[in-house]
C-alpha cells in the first residue's frame, strides 16, 4: 500500500460505501500475509524499562533523604475500576514498598455549596469565591450501596456552567450534603 495514509483512504472508502447493518462499537484490523516472515516481539526495549525502574528507585531514595524519609513518588494502582464511587477505583501507592502505610485514595470528593432548584437539582455552584450558574445538566445518575460497611447513596450531576466549563457534583443522600468530584 505504501503508507498508512493511503491504506486509511482505501479502508475509509470501503467502509463509507458498504455501511454496517448494525451499530459498530469496536473495529479491529488484522493485516496478514504481507510478508513471508512471522513472529512476535516479546519485549520492546526491556533493558530501558528495567533501567527506568532503577532510576526511579534512585530518585525516590534521594527525594526521601530531602523530605525526612517520607515517600515522594507514587504509582497509581487500580483497586476496583468498576466501582461507581470514583475515590474507590484506584489508590496512590508509594514506589518504595516500605511506605505502604502512606497509600492515598484518588479523586476524593470535596464539599461544595450548591443552590438547588425546586426538584433538588443544582442551579448554581460556588467555585472558589464565585457562584456559577448551572446552564444545563449534561448527565445524571445515582446509586445506593446500602449493603457496604460504610453505605453510600449518591445522586450525581455532570453540569455545564454558564462560563462553558463542566463540573461533576453529587448530593450525598445519607448526609444531605453536596460535593464536587472529578471522576
Amino acid at each position: 500500500m505504501g503508507d498508512w495514509q493511503r491504506a486509511s483512504r482505501i479502508l475509509r472508502g470501503q467502509l463509507e460505501s458498504d455501511h454496517p447493518r448494525a451499530p459498530v462499537e469496536e473495529v479491529t484490523l488484522s493485516l496478514s500475509g504481507i510478508t513471508g516472515e512471522s513472529g512476535s516481539q516479546l519485549s520492546l526495549l526491556s533493558d530501558l524499562r528495567s533501567d527506568r525502574e532503577g532510576r526511579l528507585a534512585e530518585a525516590e531514595r534521594q527525594l526521601q533523604a530531602r523530605t525526612g524519609g517520607k515517600p515522594a513518588l507514587y504509582r497509581v494502582v487500580p483497586v476496583a475500576p468498576w466501582h461507581p464511587a470514583p475515590e474507590l477505583r484506584a489508590m496512590q501507592v508509594p514506589l518504595d514498598p516500605s511506605g505502604a502505610g502512606e497509600m492515598r485514595p484518588l479523586s476524593l470528593p470535596t464539599p461544595v455549596a450548591v443552590r438547588e432548584g425546586p426538584e433538588g437539582e443544582p442551579e448554581a455552584v460556588q467555585l472558589g469565591n464565585r457562584w456559577r450558574r448551572v446552564a444545563h445538566v449534561e448527565d445524571r445518575w445515582c446509586f445506593d450501596l446500602w449493603w457496604m460497611p460504610q453505605p453510600l447513596a449518591r445522586n450525581y450531576y455532570r453540569v455545564g456552567r454558564e462560563d462553558g466549563g463542566e463540573v461533576t457534583l453529587f448530593r450525598d443522600r445519607r448526609e444531605n450534603r453536596w460535593f464536587r468530584q472529578d471522576p
